[in-house]
């Protein structure tokens, strides 16, 4: 995962590539601008390689095509939504097991240093992966909803993610969800966040995404006491939040105030 082929410009790359399929030189010169700023061949080969690994292109005869749909080249929500499906849907990658990993150690990142130390603790926990992997991955784990950058960290928070969800039929089908059936969906739909839970505890990305939503008015944490419940996470000892149900509002609580 080295830190070039960011997100921006494997988009770019693509958006590109839809509009104007070419052979890999030609692309090059336009993508890094060779007639201003010089020849950057290394960022190319390697973003353009990152795009072929994800399948969003093909070369035939010389010339690179598109390999997806344009619809999804177009919308940059569209595209983000289409590279999560993909890699968290591939469960023997780096990319899946460091952000399986990373999402498990919950609030203990807030105890590294740097991401030398990152790199250092997930190969103690037998990830192979240097500081040069940790620092392109955390631009596309920010970028795919598992966080956000905080200075040089990332902290958890399945905000993105949950929010790109809700536009999934699951939610439309209904406005209110017991808690095991929200959770059971979105750890079936994506299996990466299951380990960050700790029975009846969400992990703590899970829990910032679902308290983040509902700041947003996009949904409702209930408690009903009689109810089966899960537990969000205790981010202070004295932070305790149990909840029952999970109620799709998409906005409409703020818009009655």
């Amino acid at each position: 995962m080295p830190p070039e082929p960011t997100p921006e410009r494997v988009h770019a790359l693509i958006k590109l590539v839809s509009n104007y399929p070419n052979s890999r030189e030609k692309l090059n010169k336009i993508m890094v601008m060779e007639d201003i700023f010089g020849k950057h061949t290394d960022i190319f080969t390697k973003t353009i390689r990152c795009a072929e690994e994800l399948e969003l292109i093909k070369e035939k005869d010389g010339i690179v095509n598109i390999n997806t749909s344009n619809e999804i080249t177009r919308c940059y929500c569209s595209f983000r939504k289409h590279i999560a499906e993909l890699v968290f849907s591939q469960k023997d990658t780096t990319f899946y097991k460091i952000t399986e990993w990373y999402l498990a150690q919950n609030d203990q990142v807030i105890s590294f240093y740097s991401w030398e130390d990152v790199a250092a603790k997930a190969s103690q926990d037998g990830i192979e992966v240097v500081e040069n992997d940790m620092l392109g991955w955390r631009w596309w784990a920010s970028y795919l909803g598992i966080g956000y950058l905080h200075g040089a960290f990332l902290i958890p928070s399945l905000t993105t993610m949950l929010e790109d969800c809700l536009d999934n039929e699951f939610f439309h089908s209904d406005k209110r969800f017991t808690a095991y059936n929200l959770v059971n969906y979105l750890e079936t739909l994506y299996p990466v966040i299951q380990k960050s839970r700790q029975d009846r505890n969400l992990g703590l990305g899970f829990s910032n995404g679902l308290l983040v939503l509902e700041n947003k008015g996009l949904i409702e944490i209930i408690e009903q006491r009689d109810a089966d419940r899960l537990a969000l996470y205790p981010i202070h000892p004295s932070f305790k939040k149990e909840f029952s149900h999970i109620v799709i509002t998409r906005g409409e609580l703020n818009a009655m105030d």
